[in-house]
């Protein structure tokens, strides 16, 4: 997973659609769920990890502290990584998938869309 640079970052810090995704998605007839990592460089990052995404227990977990465009980023890869899972059996490099979740959040991006992990509201 490539950590976007400030360039990339400022360049897209104005999205109009933001899509929570901590509600989780369907894929091949299964739920993921998504959850925050507020490790803040201790959890995943310290793996160099901004994501992780287990197929197993279709759980995805996103490193939130590196700011909304790249936890946008990192969903987005996460995800793809799924599909590459499920449909490809693993048989697209991850080089490849790098570049391919790269070139779909640009285009995310551009369009004015992006991928964000809302806090939950405690409850009173």
């Amino acid at each position: 997973m490539k950590k976007l640079s400030r360039k990339e970052e400022t360049a897209c810090e104005n999205a109009t659609y933001e899509i929570d995704v901590r509600k989780g998605f369907q894929l091949a007839g299964f739920y993921f769920s998504v959850e925050a990592e507020h490790s803040n460089c201790k959890g995943l990052a310290r793996n160099n990890n901004l994501g992780t995404c287990d197929s197993g227990t279709k759980e995805i977990k996103i490193e939130t502290g590196y700011g909304p465009t790249q936890t946008s980023e990192t969903f987005i890869h996460e995800i793809l990584e799924a599909i590459t899972w499920h449909y490809l059996r693993d048989k697209l490099r991850h080089e490849d998938l790098v570049r391919m979740s790269l070139g779909l959040h640009q285009v995310m991006e551009s369009l004015g869309v992006r991928f964000v992990i809302r806090e939950r509201k405690e409850k009173l």
